[in-house]
């Protein structure tokens, strides 16, 4: 298993295997940064850009929350895909993604609790038809927003998993 802390630097590609199942795939670039003591300054070290790819409900949930330039943190099983072109071997590295979320040391997020996971006490009374446990989430049929310190509000993703995020 290999950890990559890094950010989203494309577009999110939703498919379906053959079988059916979700899939979902992106890239990502992790830079190293480092104390250069002779000079006092942070400097960037080495950089690695990979695919992650992802499969059924994990695709899902990547689909529904992710975007091009969110702070991330992928967990999975790295290797690298050999293929031609024009006659040409090339090499990339793919991760397979078991555990992906975002980067809490550089965004903040809001999470979509399905109702079933509010504790008790908290959150919505479950009794009331259309309760949703998270204000402005929409559970009257209504798209939810919500607007976070310093930012425009946007649409809260329908899928319960999915929240957006915010830089910090």
């Amino acid at each position: 298993m290999t950890t990559v802390v890094g950010t989203v630097i494309s577009e999110v590609r939703a498919g379906q295997t053959r079988e059916g199942h979700a899939s979902a795939s992106f890239r990502v670039a992790s830079n190293e940064r480092r104390y250069d003591r002779g000079t006092g300054q942070w400097v960037d070290g080495d950089r690695l850009f990979l695919t992650v790819r992802c499969w059924r409900q994990l695709a899902e949930n990547v689909t529904a929350a992710l975007r091009k330039g969110d702070p991330v943190v992928a967990q999975g099983r790295l290797h690298t895909r050999d293929y031609d072109i024009e006659g040409q071997r090339r090499y990339a590295v793919e991760l397979v993604a078991t555990t992906l979320g975002p980067d809490l040391a550089r965004c903040r997020v809001d999470l979509l609790r399905d109702r079933r996971e509010i504790p008790a006490g908290g959150g919505s009374d479950s009794s009331e038809p259309g309760a949703s446990p998270v204000p402005g989430a929409g559970g009257d049929g209504a798209p939810g927003t919500r607007t976070a310190p310093g930012s425009s509000p946007g649409r809260v993703p329908d899928h319960p998993a999915a929240a957006p995020l915010v830089p910090a």
